[in-house]
Protein backbone atom coordinates (compact mmCIF):
# COMPACT_ATOMS: atom_id res chain seq x y z
CA UNK A 1 0.00 0.00 0.00
CA UNK A 2 1.44 3.17 -0.83
CA UNK A 3 1.56 6.11 1.15
CA UNK A 4 -1.04 8.41 -1.04
CA UNK A 5 -3.52 6.46 1.19
CA UNK A 6 -2.78 8.13 3.92
CA UNK A 7 -3.37 11.19 2.87
CA UNK A 8 -6.78 10.65 1.28
CA UNK A 9 -9.00 11.33 4.23
CA UNK A 10 -10.15 15.37 4.04
CA UNK A 11 -12.29 17.42 6.71
CA UNK A 12 -12.62 20.65 7.74
CA UNK A 13 -10.48 22.70 10.57
CA UNK A 14 -11.88 21.28 13.66
CA UNK A 15 -12.33 24.74 15.75
CA UNK A 16 -11.44 25.07 19.16
CA UNK A 17 -13.62 26.15 22.11
CA UNK A 18 -12.00 25.40 25.01
CA UNK A 19 -8.26 26.41 25.63
CA UNK A 20 -6.57 25.52 28.24
CA UNK A 21 -3.21 24.83 26.97
CA UNK A 22 -0.06 23.09 29.05
CA UNK A 23 3.28 22.38 28.26
CA UNK A 24 4.97 19.10 29.46
CA UNK A 25 8.50 19.95 30.49
CA UNK A 26 9.21 16.26 32.06
CA UNK A 27 6.69 13.19 33.71
CA UNK A 28 5.47 15.26 36.42
CA UNK A 29 4.00 17.64 34.26
CA UNK A 30 2.18 15.29 32.37
CA UNK A 31 -1.09 16.19 30.98
CA UNK A 32 -3.73 14.43 33.66
CA UNK A 33 -5.92 14.01 30.95
CA UNK A 34 -3.04 12.03 28.78
CA UNK A 35 -1.28 10.13 31.88
CA UNK A 36 -5.16 8.62 32.61
CA UNK A 37 -5.72 7.62 29.41
CA UNK A 38 -1.82 5.84 29.24
CA UNK A 39 -2.77 4.90 32.76
CA UNK A 40 -6.15 3.12 31.18
CA UNK A 41 -3.78 1.26 28.76
CA UNK A 42 -1.19 0.10 31.37
CA UNK A 43 0.65 2.95 32.57
CA UNK A 44 3.56 4.79 31.74
CA UNK A 45 5.94 3.19 34.40
CA UNK A 46 4.87 -0.07 32.37
CA UNK A 47 5.76 1.04 29.10
CA UNK A 48 8.85 2.81 30.01
CA UNK A 49 10.49 -0.50 31.06
CA UNK A 50 10.16 -1.67 28.31
CA UNK A 51 13.02 -1.74 25.56
CA UNK A 52 12.11 -3.29 22.35
CA UNK A 53 8.69 -3.60 20.30
CA UNK A 54 8.03 -5.63 17.22
CA UNK A 55 5.24 -6.81 15.32
CA UNK A 56 3.92 -7.55 11.38
CA UNK A 57 1.90 -5.31 8.99
CA UNK A 58 1.21 -7.53 5.90
CA UNK A 59 4.31 -8.20 4.32
CA UNK A 60 5.83 -5.73 6.54
CA UNK A 61 8.51 -6.55 9.68
CA UNK A 62 8.60 -4.09 11.94
CA UNK A 63 10.72 -3.69 14.76
CA UNK A 64 11.25 -0.65 17.21
CA UNK A 65 13.97 0.29 20.15
CA UNK A 66 11.95 2.19 22.74
CA UNK A 67 14.55 3.72 23.77
CA UNK A 68 16.60 5.34 20.63
CA UNK A 69 13.64 5.03 18.25
CA UNK A 70 16.04 3.30 16.26
CA UNK A 71 13.51 1.79 13.42
CA UNK A 72 13.81 -1.72 10.66
CA UNK A 73 11.28 -2.58 8.42
CA UNK A 74 11.75 -5.59 6.36
CA UNK A 75 10.20 -7.34 3.53
CA UNK A 76 10.78 -9.52 0.55
CA UNK A 77 11.05 -6.97 -1.32
CA UNK A 78 12.78 -3.86 0.55
CA UNK A 79 14.02 -2.92 3.78
CA UNK A 80 14.52 0.12 5.52
CA UNK A 81 15.36 1.68 9.10
CA UNK A 82 16.96 4.61 10.99
CA UNK A 83 20.59 4.02 12.46
CA UNK A 84 20.71 6.88 14.87
CA UNK A 85 19.25 9.29 12.93
CA UNK A 86 20.00 8.51 9.66
CA UNK A 87 17.43 7.10 7.62
CA UNK A 88 18.06 4.74 4.71
CA UNK A 89 16.49 1.97 2.53
CA UNK A 90 17.81 -0.73 0.95
CA UNK A 91 15.64 -1.31 -2.31
CA UNK A 92 17.42 -3.11 -5.36
CA UNK A 93 14.78 -3.64 -7.36
CA UNK A 94 13.27 0.00 -6.66
CA UNK A 95 9.98 -1.38 -5.18
CA UNK A 96 9.34 1.31 -2.90
CA UNK A 97 7.43 4.45 -4.23
CA UNK A 98 7.56 6.47 -0.98
CA UNK A 99 9.25 8.60 1.28
CA UNK A 100 11.41 6.81 4.14
CA UNK A 101 11.96 9.45 6.18
CA UNK A 102 7.71 9.55 6.42
CA UNK A 103 7.22 6.34 6.17
CA UNK A 104 10.08 4.43 8.64
CA UNK A 105 8.43 5.61 11.96
CA UNK A 106 4.54 6.34 10.91
CA UNK A 107 3.37 3.01 11.97
CA UNK A 108 4.74 3.02 14.99
CA UNK A 109 3.27 6.26 16.18
CA UNK A 110 -0.06 5.12 15.04
CA UNK A 111 0.88 2.10 17.03
CA UNK A 112 2.37 3.02 19.91
CA UNK A 113 -0.51 5.65 21.13
CA UNK A 114 -1.54 7.04 23.28
CA UNK A 115 2.10 6.05 24.94
CA UNK A 116 4.12 8.51 22.48
CA UNK A 117 1.75 11.39 23.88
CA UNK A 118 4.42 11.10 26.77
CA UNK A 119 6.97 12.41 24.50
CA UNK A 120 9.05 15.75 25.22
CA UNK A 121 8.27 18.74 23.40
CA UNK A 122 4.54 17.87 23.56
CA UNK A 123 1.74 21.00 23.81
CA UNK A 124 -1.70 19.88 25.07
CA UNK A 125 -4.93 21.51 24.65
CA UNK A 126 -8.36 19.72 25.93
CA UNK A 127 -11.31 19.96 23.69
CA UNK A 128 -15.00 19.98 23.76
CA UNK A 129 -16.32 16.62 24.12
CA UNK A 130 -17.22 14.85 20.15
CA UNK A 131 -19.90 12.22 19.56
CA UNK A 132 -18.17 9.95 17.00
CA UNK A 133 -20.82 7.20 15.43
CA UNK A 134 -23.79 7.72 18.49
CA UNK A 135 -20.99 7.94 21.25
CA UNK A 136 -19.75 11.19 23.15
CA UNK A 137 -15.96 10.78 23.86
CA UNK A 138 -13.70 13.39 25.38
CA UNK A 139 -11.37 14.61 23.65
CA UNK A 140 -7.66 16.30 23.62
CA UNK A 141 -5.51 18.25 21.14
CA UNK A 142 -1.82 16.98 20.81
CA UNK A 143 0.51 19.66 18.97
CA UNK A 144 4.32 20.05 19.16
CA UNK A 145 7.06 22.63 20.09
CA UNK A 146 8.78 24.08 16.51
CA UNK A 147 11.27 21.86 15.66
CA UNK A 148 10.06 18.13 17.49
CA UNK A 149 10.98 15.42 15.05
CA UNK A 150 10.08 15.69 10.92
CA UNK A 151 6.65 17.41 10.80
CA UNK A 152 6.57 19.56 13.84
CA UNK A 153 3.28 20.75 12.03
CA UNK A 154 1.63 17.92 12.77
CA UNK A 155 -1.47 17.83 15.24
CA UNK A 156 -3.32 15.45 16.73
CA UNK A 157 -7.04 14.63 18.10
CA UNK A 158 -7.33 11.67 20.89
CA UNK A 159 -10.83 10.73 21.45
CA UNK A 160 -10.95 8.77 24.46
CA UNK A 161 -14.40 6.87 26.61
CA UNK A 162 -14.46 9.29 29.36
CA UNK A 163 -15.31 6.56 32.07
CA UNK A 164 -12.80 4.15 31.16
CA UNK A 165 -10.02 6.93 29.35
CA UNK A 166 -9.55 4.42 26.66
CA UNK A 167 -8.47 5.90 23.24
CA UNK A 168 -10.62 4.55 20.90
CA UNK A 169 -10.36 7.63 17.80
CA UNK A 170 -7.81 9.34 16.52
CA UNK A 171 -8.13 12.49 13.72
CA UNK A 172 -4.60 13.63 12.33
CA UNK A 173 -3.07 15.82 9.82
CA UNK A 174 0.00 15.58 7.55
CA UNK A 175 2.38 18.13 7.05
CA UNK A 176 5.84 15.92 6.51
CA UNK A 177 5.78 17.71 2.72
CA UNK A 178 4.31 21.16 2.92
CA UNK A 179 5.85 21.49 6.36
CA UNK A 180 2.85 24.13 7.39
CA UNK A 181 -0.53 23.85 9.40
CA UNK A 182 -2.98 21.98 8.21
CA UNK A 183 -7.02 21.87 8.75
CA UNK A 184 -7.49 18.72 6.83
CA UNK A 185 -7.92 15.65 9.82
CA UNK A 186 -8.01 11.92 8.57
CA UNK A 187 -9.59 10.05 11.15
CA UNK A 188 -8.82 5.97 12.62
CA UNK A 189 -10.92 4.04 14.93
CA UNK A 190 -8.70 1.81 17.58
CA UNK A 191 -11.50 -0.58 16.82
CA UNK A 192 -9.32 -3.71 18.50
CA UNK A 193 -7.05 -4.20 21.23
CA UNK A 194 -4.95 -7.13 23.40
CA UNK A 195 -2.65 -7.04 26.26
CA UNK A 196 0.79 -7.86 25.58
CA UNK A 197 2.86 -7.61 28.74
CA UNK A 198 0.46 -5.67 31.04
CA UNK A 199 0.48 -3.14 27.86
CA UNK A 200 -2.93 -2.90 25.96
CA UNK A 201 -1.59 -2.37 22.55
CA UNK A 202 -3.96 -1.72 19.46
CA UNK A 203 -4.35 -5.07 16.97
CA UNK A 204 -6.60 -3.52 14.08
CA UNK A 205 -6.75 0.07 13.03
CA UNK A 206 -9.60 0.92 10.61
CA UNK A 207 -9.01 4.26 8.88
CA UNK A 208 -12.69 5.90 8.09
CA UNK A 209 -14.02 8.64 5.57
CA UNK A 210 -14.10 12.09 7.18
CA UNK A 211 -16.17 15.08 5.93
CA UNK A 212 -17.73 18.00 7.67
CA UNK A 213 -15.81 17.10 10.71
CA UNK A 214 -17.96 13.69 10.62
CA UNK A 215 -17.30 10.39 10.30
CA UNK A 216 -18.45 8.33 7.57
CA UNK A 217 -18.21 5.24 6.13
CA UNK A 218 -14.89 2.55 6.67
CA UNK A 219 -12.05 3.55 4.03
CA UNK A 220 -9.96 0.57 2.60
CA UNK A 221 -9.75 -2.35 4.66
CA UNK A 222 -9.02 -2.92 8.59
CA UNK A 223 -5.11 -2.41 9.38
CA UNK A 224 -3.96 -5.82 11.35
CA UNK A 225 -0.99 -6.04 13.41
CA UNK A 226 0.23 -9.90 14.36
CA UNK A 227 3.26 -11.79 15.81
CA UNK A 228 3.15 -8.67 18.42
CA UNK A 229 5.91 -8.38 21.28
CA UNK A 230 7.31 -5.83 23.24
CA UNK A 231 10.00 -6.76 25.52
CA UNK A 232 12.56 -5.49 28.04
CA UNK A 233 15.26 -6.97 25.94
CA UNK A 234 17.53 -5.16 23.77
CA UNK A 235 18.63 -6.02 20.07
CA UNK A 236 22.03 -6.36 19.40
CA UNK A 237 23.75 -3.00 18.70
CA UNK A 238 24.22 -3.96 14.68
CA UNK A 239 20.31 -4.92 14.13
CA UNK A 240 19.60 -1.26 13.66
CA UNK A 241 22.63 -0.64 11.24
CA UNK A 242 22.19 0.37 7.95
CA UNK A 243 23.48 -2.92 6.22
CA UNK A 244 25.68 -2.63 2.98
CA UNK A 245 24.10 -1.91 0.02
CA UNK A 246 21.64 0.13 1.65
CA UNK A 247 21.32 4.16 0.24
CA UNK A 248 20.83 6.95 2.86
CA UNK A 249 16.82 8.84 2.06
CA UNK A 250 18.12 12.17 0.64
CA UNK A 251 14.71 14.04 3.08
CA UNK A 252 16.63 12.85 6.36
CA UNK A 253 19.94 14.73 5.90
CA UNK A 254 19.71 18.29 7.60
Amino acid sequence: MHLKYWSSLLILLISCTQKEQEQKSDQEDLNPTIANIIEAHGGLDQWENQHTLSYELGNQSHTIDLKSREVKITTSEFSMGNDDGTVWIKDPNENYEGSPTFYHSLMFYFYAMPFVFADDGIIYESMPEKEIKGKTYGAMKISYEEGVGDSPEDEYIVYYDPQSHKMEWLAYTVTFQSQEESDDFHLIHYQKWDTFNGLQLPVELQWYEYENNEAGEPQGEPRTFTNIKVTEEDMDDEFYAMPEGAKVDSASVN
